[in-house]
């Protein structure tokens, strides 16, 4: 958001003393502002303050900025005023407009968009598939409206990308825009990969986190021995299916989301075990700051980037099924002198959280005579715009 100085009332022993204090430092929560050194508060004190010891000066300068508190504060411009503050969280995918509210400050205001997050890809024949790529983030600064003959700012265009899985990173489906694509817009992810910060547009913009890669099964393996009878009793061992892997986070106003972890193979067969499933991957953390994580199972958690909706992490891919078994006549298949077993169902992959963030990747059935059922994948989820009005109502 934009920097600019704003002018405090300060009240301390007994004397009263106006000074200026960038206007970013009344935004912050009380735990922030006790993480801001001595000497860059020195700097904003008034000369009468120079004595003050470091404690007094933290202390005074954090109680007298608290939300409830209400210090004087002076906007530029014809007589007195009060800084409003306003943020505005837009996450329906069907709406394709919002209207200016009246107060809009062309000068002190801030869009962020986040690109929707793409749909992980379809498991196969006991292999584990891709994540969906997390959606880009994208910022800008002052975006101006120009206002009616009737004194009204104007019904502006928006879209919020849908977590769809698009193939192409540029897709209108998945992607993010403000007012004109080719002003503010945040690509979304696809199958695989993340939106690009080069295919969006902003002042600010980062890349969402590439997706995992889902492995294959193992090997089956065969053993044959003869019974008593002198028939050839043949076992054969399927090897288990392929974990997903995980989806990638959102890109985050601070840092790209990060990649989600590929799964692993499953195991292969030995002469007296079935194959182990292979391991789903975990998904990717959302960019910085406060994203979402991906965590190693499950699904993505939501992020608190900008302290209620935030950009979330990637859903974990889905875990690969156990192999199966299967015990027969060798070479007269018919009747089976044993028993079959059929490979596990592949697990499903994890959603992402939200906002922006892609679905892990569906685990692998594991092998047998035919491939077990392949795990679901994950949803990719839509994207977001984050409004920061900072608008200054005059009073005179």
């Amino acid at each position: 958001m934009s920097i600019r100085d704003v002018i405090v009332q300060l009240q301390w022993d007994g004397w009263t003393d106006r000074f200026t204090m960038p206007i970013d430092y009344l935004r912050l929560s009380v735990q922030d502002r006790l993480a801001i050194s001595i000497e860059q508060l020195r700097v904003y004190a008034p000369r009468e303050m120079i004595h003050v010891p470091d404690w007094g000066m933290l202390r005074l300068f954090s109680a007298t900025m608290l939300p409830g508190f209400r210090p004087n504060v002076f906007a530029f411009g014809f007589g007195s005023g009060v800084q409003k503050f306003e943020r505005i969280f837009i996450t329906d995918t069907t709406l394709t407009g919002w209207q200016v509210p009246g107060d809009w400050n062309n000068n002190d205001n801030g869009v962020e968009c986040l690109g929707g997050a793409g749909l992980a890809g379809n498991a196969d024949n006991g292999y584990g598939t891709y994540g969906g790529g997390g959606g880009a983030y994208a910022g800008r600064r002052n975006i101006d409206f120009v206002k009616d003959a009737s004194g009204v700012f104007p019904f502006t265009p928006i879209s919020v990308g849908i977590g769809a899985g698009p193939l192409d990173a540029l897709s209108v489906v998945a992607r993010t825009y403000f007012k004109d694509p080719a002003l503010l817009s945040a690509a979304g992810g696809h199958t695989g990969t993340g939106g690009a910060a080069a295919n969006s547009v902003g002042e600010l913009c980062w890349n969402g986190g590439s997706a995992g890669v889902g492995k294959g099964p193992g090997s089956y393996r065969r053993a044959i021995v003869e019974d008593s009878h002198g028939h050839n009793i043949t076992t054969d061992r399927f090897g288990g299916g392929g974990g997903g892997g995980g989806g990638g986070g959102a890109g985050g106003p601070d840092g790209d989301g990060e990649t989600g972890h590929s799964g692993t193979t499953g195991g292969s067969a030995s002469l007296t075990q079935r194959g182990a499933p292979g391991g789903g991957g975990a998904g990717g953390n959302g960019g910085p700051p406060l994203g979402g994580t991906g965590p190693a199972n499950g699904n993505g958690t939501s992020g608190t980037a900008w302290e209620t909706n935030g950009n979330g992490g990637g859903g974990a891919g889905g875990d690969g099924g156990i192999g199966g078994l299967h015990t027969y006549d060798y070479p007269n298949h018919n009747p089976p002198t044993g028993r079959n077993i059929a490979g596990g169902h592949g697990g499903a992959g994890g959603h992402g959280g939200l906002y922006g963030a892609g679905g892990g990747g569906g685990g692998g059935g594991g092998g047998n005579l035919t491939w077990a059922g392949d795990g679901d994948r994950g949803l990719g989820r839509g994207g977001l715009i984050v409004i920061t009005n900072n608008a200054s109502s005059i009073i005179t």
